[in-house]
């Protein structure tokens, strides 16, 4: 990818810049080892990990974010 920041620090030729969406599904997946079974686990210690960091550093709780776990129907 040809950018500024890849030619100033001669990386040019090995540097790849990803959208959020992209490096978050990424970092997810290998929190869950790579198994479709272990995501909403990984994703629920995700979030509760970012929740503690917002309880921490942040005045506004509304930043939390809450998972709902669906009803299970008979």
């Amino acid at each position: 990818m040809d950018t500024v920041l890849g030619k100033e620090t001669g990386f040019e030729e090995g540097l790849e810049v990803l959208d959020f969406e992209h490096f978050f599904a990424m970092h997810l997946h290998s929190r869950a080892g790579f198994r479709a079974a272990g995501l909403p686990m990984a994703l629920r210690s995700l979030v509760a990990r970012y929740n503690e960091i917002v309880d921490v550093k942040e005045a506004d709780p509304s930043l939390k974010i809450r998972l709902h776990t669906p009803s299970a129907r008979s």
